[in-house]
C-alpha cells in the first residue's frame, strides 16, 4: 500500500496504485464542476455560460450546453420527453422511449436498421410441418438406410430426386425424396450449387443429363459454357476430342 494525496479534497489515503489521483468518486465528480474534459480549439469561438444543472459558470463551444458529462446526466433523467412509440410522457435517461417494451415494438420491418425487404418465404417452406413430416416419412420408408451405399444411421438427409424450386407440385410428395448419407448426397447432381439447367431445342435436362445424352463428360460440358463462354449450341452439338479445346 501506497500513500496517495487526492488532487481534490487534499486528503491522505492508502491505496496500491500510487498514481491515483482521487480519493472517491465523489471528488472526481467534484473536479470536473467547471471543467472541460477537452480544452476549445483555438480556432473556434467560446463565451462564458451558467450550467443548467449545477449554475457553475463555464467557457461554452460549439455543440455544448453543460459543464461536464455528469451535469448533462443528471438533466437528462430529469427532462420530460414523450415516447415515440406510446406517446406518452415520461422522465428517465432513454432518449426516444420510455422502455425497451416500446422500443421492440417500435423498431419492426422498414423501422429497423436490419430490415431486408422481408424474408423470402421459399427458404422456410423446408422447416415447415409439412416439409417435416416429408422429411420423416422418407426415413421412414427407408429404414434410415442411404439408398446409395447402404449405411444405416448417422448423419442422413432427405433428397428431392427433382429439385426442391423446380419442381413446386412434388416438394412433398412421397416419390420423390430418398434417404441419403451427408457423403452421398454432396455427390449428387443437383446438391447446392451443382446444379445446372440448360434449355436446346424446347428440351430443359440437368448438365449431367445433357452429358449422358451426347455422350460428353459435364466437366467438359461445365468448361465450354463457363470457361471459353462456347453458346450452348456450340457446346452441345461439338463432339469431343483430344486435340481440340474442351
Amino acid at each position: 500500500m501506497v500513500k496517495v494525496i487526492c488532487k481534490n479534497c487534499n486528503k491522505e489515503f492508502l491505496h496500491i496504485n500510487r498514481r491515483k489521483k482521487f480519493c472517491a468518486s465523489e471528488c472526481y465528480w467534484d473536479s470536473l464542476k467547471g471543467k472541460m474534459p477537452k480544452s476549445p480549439p483555438p480556432h473556434l469561438p467560446t463565451q462564458n455560460l451558467v450550467c443548467p444543472s449545477c449554475g457553475i459558470m463555464f467557457k461554452k463551444w460549439p455543440n455544448r450546453k453543460y459543464c461536464s458529462r455528469k451535469c448533462l446526466g443528471i438533466a437528462q433523467r430529469k427532462e420530460e420527453k414523450q415516447c415515440l412509440s406510446c406517446g406518452i410522457s415520461y422522465v428517465g435517461s432513454g432518449k426516444k422511449f420510455c422502455s425497451k417494451k416500446c422500443q421492440s415494438s417500435f423498431m419492426v420491418k422498414e423501422r429497423s436498421p436490419t430490415w431486408k425487404g422481408g424474408i423470402n418465404k421459399e427458404k422456410d417452406r423446408r422447416k415447415s410441418f409439412e416439409g417435416v413430416k416429408w422429411r420423416k416419412a422418407v426415413f421412414e420408408r427407408d429404414d434410415y438406410t442411404c439408398r446409395m451405399c447402404g449405411k444405416k444411421g448417422g448423419f442422413i438427409e432427405a433428397d428431392h430426386i427433382k429439385p426442391f424450386c423446380d419442381y413446386p407440385e412434388l416438394r412433398y410428395e412421397l416419390s420423390n425424396g430418398r434417404t441419403l448419407c451427408r457423403g452421398c448426397h454432396r455427390g449428387t447432381d443437383t446438391y447446392g450449387r451443382k446444379r445446372r439447367f440448360i434449355e436446346y431445342n424446347g428440351v430443359r435436362m440437368c448438365l449431367s443429363d445433357w452429358s449422358k445424352a451426347i455422350g460428353i463428360k459435364r466437366g467438359t460440358l461445365d468448361v465450354r459454357i463457363r470457361k471459353l463462354k462456347w453458346s450452348i449450341e456450340k457446346s452441345l452439338t461439338t463432339p469431343w476430342n483430344k486435340s481440340i479445346k474442351p
